[in-house]
């Protein structure tokens, strides 16, 4: 699953998915009666929501799950367009509604390190870390978030212990480009709204990936998204190299970066 960088195993009979996230999965024929309703116990309220069935008033919970759900759009917006403080605000109400949204979590800590507020940064990307995990999932954008946001701190060896975490996945999407994806996901709080056709092409997916390196590492093999085939495969393995050999993280915010081609995907293998 080339997407969150986790791996899928298929019966190569059936071609169904027979373990995921460290979890088995099984098949049988389920009950006749698997989707009746079944009796209500007294005290519990039944929403139905079928055409024809009576209105019944939703429980103020149910309200307060719309109300997360709005504030939760405008306070992406609101980081997308570098309003720290307005997202903090806004993502703070929505975790208070609803602490399971492991996203707003992590926007909130992006708010926060825009802001200078490493230690609240941290707290919340330790949150996602640590409600990922208990799902069996490496969240590894969020192991670099955190680590940028320690090494900003002078905490170096916690630096270097999360990005140590996120750079081989982060070097292996430079040919398993999907694998990308779900960094530029974390970068772009508004991504998740762009139909699939208009999302990033693959080569702006590798150039920031590229970029992040760059800036983790400190160092620079010479890729450019103009130059041909050739040149990219070589700068590409120059990368691989480098990490197998070496992989010493070098954090330099001030790193010459590549410019992203601006292209989205339509067309685009």
């Amino acid at each position: 699953w080339l997407k969150v960088n986790q791996d899928c195993y298929i019966d190569p009979e059936s071609k169904l998915p027979i373990a995921l996230w460290g979890y088995d999965i099984s098949y049988e024929e389920p009950p006749e009666d698997i989707f009746d309703i079944p009796d209500i116990p007294d005290g519990v309220m039944l929403i139905d929501n079928r055409p024809g069935a009576p209105e019944i008033p939703e429980p103020a919970w149910m309200k307060e799950g719309e109300i997360a759900k709005e504030q939760f759009l405008r306070a992406r917006h609101a980081l997308a367009e570098g309003q720290h403080h307005k997202a903090v605000e806004l993502f703070t109400k929505v975790v208070e509604i609803d602490p399971k949204l492991n996203w707003s979590w992590f926007w909130l800590g992006k708010a926060h390190y825009e802001l200078g507020e490493y230690d609240e940064a941290i707290y919340n990307f330790s949150k996602v870390i640590d409600m990922r995990t208990k799902n069996k999932d490496v969240p590894h954008y969020c192991y670099l978030a955190r680590g940028l946001a320690y090494k900003a701190k002078g905490m170096k060896d916690m630096a270097q212990r999360d990005l140590s975490i996120a750079l081989p996945v982060m070097i292996g999407a430079l040919r398993n480009i999907k694998g990308a994806f779900i960094f530029d996901y974390a970068d772009d709080p508004l991504l998740r709204d762009i139909p699939k056709d208009k999302r990033p092409t693959a080569q702006k997916s590798l150039t920031t990936m590229i970029n992040r390196l760059r800036t983790v590492t400190d160092h620079n093999f010479g890729y450019h998204p103009d130059a041909t085939l050739e040149e990219k495969e070589q700068a590409i393995a120059a990368w691989e190299e480098w990490y197998e050999n070496s992989g010493q993280i070098n954090f330099s915010p001030d790193a010459e970066t590549v410019h992203v081609p601006e292209a989205t995907e339509e067309g685009d293998e």
